[in-house]
């Protein structure tokens, strides 16, 4: 695991204490340099066979990763994969359960319940998926060695670096999990207020 504090002023120091001198976690200290130009300095240093970049205040889920491990072993020229999410508030109360697609909200979530829907891996080339589909920056898992390839993630992109994906992997199947996967967290000063702006 690679741990980046970018520039963080809400006491992330203190915390990253205790994983000092783990040898499994590499933990590099920055003044802001934005999550694109971070996200390949952590690239740069991965050794593992995929890679994914997680948001500081995001949470995966319990089986997130074992699903989207799955979902790129399913069939080898997968690139990438990514699934559904769940938006929480700054509370961590649970708001709309979203499309990994359309990131349009498909359900609210009322007194914390909600149906989950049956767990499934599908494949798509990007001009099957509907025209708005673009995926996640974050929580897509990758293949860490075909995106190096491509010259790593564009640092002209500040955000939305799922556009840096979707235009790098056009031609590829992707790997899509239909079941929630991460808690995305949105903030009254987020850049991203809606499902269907989670990428921009």
């Amino acid at each position: 695991m690679i741990i980046i504090d970018n520039g963080s002023t809400d006491g992330v120091e203190e915390v990253l204490q205790d994983y000092v001198g783990r040898e499994d976690i590499t933990i590099i200290h920055n003044s802001n340099i934005g999550h694109v130009r971070a996200a390949n300095q952590a690239l740069k240093l991965a050794t593992e066979k995929y890679f994914m970049r997680l948001d500081g205040d995001d949470v995966l889920m319990s089986r997130a990763l074992e699903c989207l491990v799955k979902a790129l072993e399913s069939e080898p020229e997968v690139a990438y994969a990514f699934g559904d999410y769940i938006t929480i508030d700054e509370n961590d109360n649970l708001l709309d359960y979203c499309s990994g697609i359309t990131h349009k909200s498909i359900a609210k979530i009322q007194n914390d319940e909600l149906v989950m829907p049956r767990l499934g891996f599908k494949t798509y080339t990007t001009d099957q998926l509907h025209k708005e589909f673009a995926p996640h920056g974050a929580v897509t898992l990758i293949k860490a060695d075909a995106l190096r390839l491509k010259g790593f993630y564009d640092e002209k992109v500040k955000i939305g670096d799922g556009e840096t994906l979707k235009s790098y992997f056009n031609e590829s199947p992707i790997g899509y999990v239909s079941t929630p996967l991460f808690y995305y967290r949105r903030h009254s000063s987020n850049l991203t207020l809606n499902c269907e702006n989670i990428l921009y």
